[in-house]
C-alpha cells in the first residue's frame, strides 16, 4: 500500500500519535467506542507495522497499546466502558507467559499496576459490584506480586457493608486463598470473627478454611484459625447451618494436626452442654 521507505519515516510518528490520542481522549468520546472497533484499529496497526518493525518490536508496541487502551477504559466514569477495559486486562493476564512472541512480561504488568494505581480503580471510590465480580484474576495477580497494603484491605472490607457485595468479596478471597501466615488472612479472619453472627455465610467460613488446604503452614498457624472455627462451631451465637459447617471444617483442620499439637487446642467455653440440659460444663465440646 505504501512504499517501505515512506513507512519507515511515517510509522514512528503515526504510532506516537495513536498512543497520544488514547492518552488524551475525553471520557464522552471513549464511551462511543466499541471494543470491536478498537480490535480493528489494533489489527490495522499490525498490518502496517509488520512491514517495517521486527516481530518482537511489533508485538511490544501492540501489546503496550492494548494495555494502554484497556487502562484508559478502566479509568472511565462509565460502567460499561470500565467493564470492557477490565475484560481486556483479564485477556492480557491470561496470555502472559503463554506465547513465545509476547513482549509483555509479568514484571511489566507489576510496574503497570503500581504506576496506574490499579488496585484503587478496582476497590476505591468508583467500586461497583459488576467490577468486583470481574476482578478476581486481577486481584489475585496484584496480591501474588505485591500483596495488599492496609488501605486496600480496608477498602476491600468496605464491600461487606452490602449483602450482595459481601458474597462476591468472600468468593474472591476464597479464590485467592491467602497463606495462613499472611497478614491479609489475619486481617480478614479478625474482621469475620467480629461480624454480626447473622451476616456470617458459608463463603465467610471458607475464607478462613481454604488456606488450611495449602501445605505451606505450621501447626501453630493452623491452631490459631482452628480455634476461630471452633468458636463459630460451639459458641451458640451462630445459626445451626453455620455452626454445623464450622464444626465440619474444624474437624478437618484438627485431623491434620499431630498428636503433640492437639494438646495445645483451646477448650471452648459455650455456657452449657447441648447434650444435657442441666450441664454447665465449660468443656462440653469435648464430652
Amino acid at each position: 500500500m505504501f512504499h517501505r521507505k515512506f513507512l519507515q519515516s511515517f510509522l514512528p510518528k503515526f504510532s506516537a500519535a495513536v498512543v497520544q490520542f488514547f492518552q488524551r481522549v475525553p471520557d464522552p468520546e471513549i464511551r462511543k467506542m466499541k471494543r470491536e472497533r478498537l480490535d480493528s484499529i489494533i489489527q490495522d496497526m499490525d498490518r502496517l507495522l509488520h512491514r517495517v518493525y521486527t516481530v518482537i518490536d511489533k508485538h511490544e508496541f501492540l501489546e503496550h497499546l492494548e494495555l494502554l487502551v484497556c487502562t484508559r477504559f478502566l479509568k472511565s466514569n462509565y460502567l460499561q466502558v470500565r467493564i470492557d477495559g477490565l475484560k481486556g486486562i483479564n485477556d492480557i493476564l491470561r496470555g502472559v507467559g503463554k506465547k513465545v512472541t509476547r513482549a509483555l512480561r509479568e514484571r511489566d504488568l507489576v510496574d503497570w499496576v503500581m504506576k496506574e494505581k490499579i488496585a484503587e480503580e478496582l476497590v476505591g471510590p468508583k467500586k461497583h459490584q459488576q467490577i468486583l465480580q470481574r476482578s478476581s484474576a486481577l486481584l489475585q495477580f496484584i496480591y501474588s506480586n505485591l500483596g495488599f497494603d492496609e488501605r486496600t484491605l480496608e477498602e476491600l472490607w468496605e464491600f461487606t457493608k452490602d449483602e450482595l457485595l459481601r458474597k462476591d468479596l468472600f468468593k474472591i478471597l476464597c479464590e485467592i486463598a491467602f497463606p495462613l501466615h499472611s497478614p491479609e488472612l489475619k486481617f480478614f479472619a479478625g474482621k469475620i470473627i467480629t461480624m454480626d453472627p447473622s451476616e456470617i455465610t458459608e463463603e465467610a467460613l471458607n475464607v478462613i478454611f481454604e488456606p488450611y488446604k495449602s501445605p505451606n503452614h505450621t501447626n501453630e498457624q493452623l491452631l490459631k484459625y482452628a480455634d476461630m472455627m471452633a468458636e463459630m462451631a460451639f459458641s451458640g451465637r451462630y445459626s445451626l447451618e453455620i455452626s454445623e459447617s464450622a464444626l465440619q471444617k474444624y474437624a478437618g483442620m484438627v485431623s491434620s494436626l499431630d498428636p503433640c499439637t492437639l494438646r495445645c487446642l483451646s477448650l471452648i467455653h459455650i455456657c452449657r452442654c447441648r447434650r444435657i440440659e442441666r450441664c454447665r460444663s465449660r468443656w462440653s465440646p469435648y464430652h
